[in-house]
């Protein structure tokens, strides 16, 4: 997944995150965007939009 320095905003106001994941699971990412033909970083922002979306924000 692309980082970006905090200085650089032209995506829309999005600060850069850095997601750590088990390796089984960066093959089933990579795997799905292969695909779906999507990014990794458009993946991981939509479910972790769905993810804060739903119910209480207690997360």
């Amino acid at each position: 997944m692309s980082a970006k320095t905090a200085g650089d905003r032209g995506n829309g106001g999005r600060g850069a995150v850095t997601v750590t994941l088990p390796l089984e699971m960066i093959d089933r990412l990579m795997q799905f965007c292969r695909d779906y033909r999507l990014t990794p970083d458009d993946v991981v922002e939509r479910a972790l939009e769905e993810y804060f979306r739903e119910g209480d924000m207690s997360h």
